[in-house]
């Protein structure tokens, strides 16, 4: 009588699982969005919006200059990121490239 052969599971592949990709760039803030502002890197909360409970001496005004986005800082950032970039060539995912041709957009607007 022959016995019933078992056949052993499968093993996953022991390779680096696949890069999540990025999500796509964010669409203007509905006008009922409260507590966030949008700048060109992203969404910042506002003055108002936080607690600042035991740094009462940090005033709006020193609040709003260190949240300011520096575009012209930001624009030699993003020109060495396209060095990077340029060097990863194909390796690099679409998703990445996605996102810093939107902050070039967004700091060119």
């Amino acid at each position: 009588m022959a016995t019933p052969t078992t056949s052993s599971p499968r093993r996953p592949s022991r390779g680096p699982p696949p890069p999540t990709p990025l999500p796509p760039p964010r669409a203007p803030l509905p006008p009922r969005t409260r507590g966030v502002e949008e700048t060109s890197l992203g969404l910042m909360p506002r003055y108002e919006d936080l607690n600042w409970t035991g740094l009462e001496k940090l005033s709006a005004a020193r609040y709003a200059e260190l949240a300011r986005v520096d575009a012209a800082a930001w624009k030699d950032e993003l020109a060495s990121h396209d060095e990077l970039f340029a060097k990863l060539g194909k390796r690099l995912p679409a998703a990445l490239e996605a996102r810093r041709d939107h902050m070039h957009q967004k700091l060119a607007a």
